[in-house]
């Protein structure tokens, strides 16, 4: 028996044999070696094998986490950032709820073409898939060529969370995926009335907006020298 799907594309379970209340979709885009594979990994394993090679098509796991008391079971879909595989992430666009767009901060083209991704979803997404810019390699912030500033404006430009993350050493990894997750148990309460912006993309409340940052960066901006 098929599981039913609400009009938001959110799936419910039958019967009482299942260990969550809901299953939610979601997929990592993003250029090729910005660590989507890691991403995922941490989250779904709570490790990463350094020796990882290039996604090849599509991987998919499945994690099951509890987000303000509702237990969700989240597929994340890692998709190759090759070229050559994007007619078959095409097809995957359409089929989940939420999206993890990930850049490198250590990658300036990485970073320029978040603009070439938030434009296939603009163009292949369903019109309230919800989407996160993940800015990752943290761990390798002596090496950055992306600020966290440029990061947070091109996110808000498009009205979307920006969340700064290390998958090699799991930070903001799974309060990224809890935010998602939020924003998604949320969006049939909030999704009335919003205009959209110049991008096109819908614009988002102040509190769903949430840059997630390290202390340390907090620190600085706060004048501490340590």
């Amino acid at each position: 028996m098929s599981t039913p799907a609400d009009p938001d594309g959110l799936q419910y379970p039958q019967g009482t044999l299942k260990n969550y209340d809901i299953l939610l979709k979601s997929m990592l885009i993003g250029d090729s070696g910005v660590g989507k594979s890691c991403f995922m990994a941490r989250f779904v394993g709570g490790h990463v094998n350094n020796t990882h090679i290039a996604t090849i098509g599509i991987d998919f796991k499945m994690q099951t986490v509890t987000v303000d008391g509702v237990r969700v079971r989240m597929q994340i879909w890692d998709t190759a950032g090759q070229e050559r595989f994007n007619s078959l992430t095409d097809q995957y666009y359409k089929r989940v709820n939420g999206i993890f767009l990930v850049y490198d901060i250590t990658d300036v083209t990485s970073f320029h073409n978040v603009r070439r991704w938030m434009d296939s979803i603009s163009e292949k997404a369903d019109r309230d898939v919800r989407t996160m810019i993940i800015a990752n390699k943290y761990d390798l912030a002596r090496l950055r060529v992306v600020s966290r500033k440029e990061g947070e404006r091109l996110a808000t430009e498009y009205g979307v969370p920006y969340v700064e993350a290390s998958a090699m050493e799991g930070i903001n990894v799974q309060e990224a995926v809890h935010k998602l997750c939020r924003l998604l148990l949320r969006k049939k309460d909030i999704g009335a009335g919003r205009k959209k912006s110049l991008s096109g993309y819908e614009d988002i409340d102040q509190s769903e907006q949430t840059t997630l940052v390290l202390e340390a960066d907090a620190e600085k901006e706060a004048g501490c020298s340590c």
